[in-house]
């Protein structure tokens, strides 16, 4: 869903949905293993729509938060 409101535009969407996945992640509150954790695919997404949507420092902080919860983060040459 975070890519299809990128590729349409909806920028303010997709930060919004992103958001609510980070919060419902970190209250503790599964509610029946329906909640989606951003993962290295959702963070990738989400530095790419900030990329088209001029966020860069935005994608930066994002990168940063992906090493402060342990998720993969590779170097590119």
């Amino acid at each position: 869903m975070l890519r299809v409101y990128g590729d349409a535009g909806l920028f303010g969407e997709a930060v919004h949905l992103f958001g609510l996945m980070r919060s419902a992640a970190s209250d503790g509150s599964d509610r029946g293993g329906s909640i989606i954790k951003p993962n290295v695919v959702t963070y990738n997404t989400m530095i790419a729509i900030y990329g088209m949507s001029l966020g860069d420092e935005k994608a930066g902080s994002l990168v940063q938060d992906m090493q402060a919860n342990g998720i993969g983060v590779q170097k590119f040459r």
